[in-house]
């Protein structure tokens, strides 16, 4: 991997750090969560990075995101169109740094509403290096007919048929899931579908979208930082 400088966004414990690290001892990362999280005094991502031994590779960004609140930004301005706003309008996030080569968010996302998920892209790429890459990684509806739908346009259905080809061995095995269940059970939860979190990248700037099946049921979906 080319990458050196990762940002692992709500990163939990750390366990994909710690296995990224351990697999590219040229990547540095750095894990973001709730600083009760990270400071947890036995099972905190601190104590779990230094019992590994990646305490010089990894470094942590302790930070809760109600203190940059982008659902009173959403509600205040949804008298106007949401493809005209601007990530000038947002709280900004005191990244540690603003040029990492990459930023991951792995099962995550199913635990935003979509009034929140839409402007945190849009806070997340100001992190990342022009060029740069997110990644957004977890169990996801192949249709764009899922529960976040009714709030974002259809996707073309050229899209449609390219991701049903793509996602169709494996789609069976998505509702057997523990996390796919758990996204749609919990309350403010919400599965999105593939075409959907591809349309938001879309619209918070980022370009070269594109969903890769990896295995079971898991999708990495990708975009760029324009250059």
């Amino acid at each position: 991997s080319n990458i050196t400088l990762l940002l692992d966004f709500c990163g939990n414990e750390g366990r994909n750090a710690i296995h990224l690290a351990r697999s590219f001892p040229n990547l540095h990362i750095t894990i973001h969560d709730l600083p009760d999280v990270i400071a947890n005094s036995e099972r905190g991502t601190a104590v779990q990075v230094k019992r590994a031994g990646l305490d010089q590779q990894i470094n942590m960004f302790p930070y809760d995101l109600s203190l940059a609140p982008v659902l009173v930004v959403a509600s205040s301005s949804s008298s106007s169109s949401s493809s005209s706003s601007s990530s000038s309008s947002l709280p900004s996030i005191p990244w540690p740094r603003t040029d990492y080569q990459a930023v991951q968010l792995v099962h995550c996302v199913s635990e935003w509403p979509v009034e929140e998920f839409k402007p945190r892209l849009k806070q997340l790429i100001e992190a990342l290096r022009p060029g740069g890459y997110i990644f957004i990684a977890g169990e996801f509806s192949s249709s764009s007919t899922s529960t976040a739908a009714t709030t974002t346009s259809l996707a073309s259905s050229d899209r449609e048929r390219k991701l049903a080809v793509q996602h169709a061995p494996r789609l069976g095995k998505i509702w057997m899931s523990w996390p796919y269940f758990a996204a749609g059970t919990q309350k403010g939860s919400t599965i999105y579908s593939i075409v959907t979190i591809m349309e938001f990248l879309e619209g918070a700037g980022y370009v070269e979208v594109d969903a890769v099946p990896l295995f079971d049921s898991l999708t990495t979906i990708v975009g760029r930082k324009p250059l």
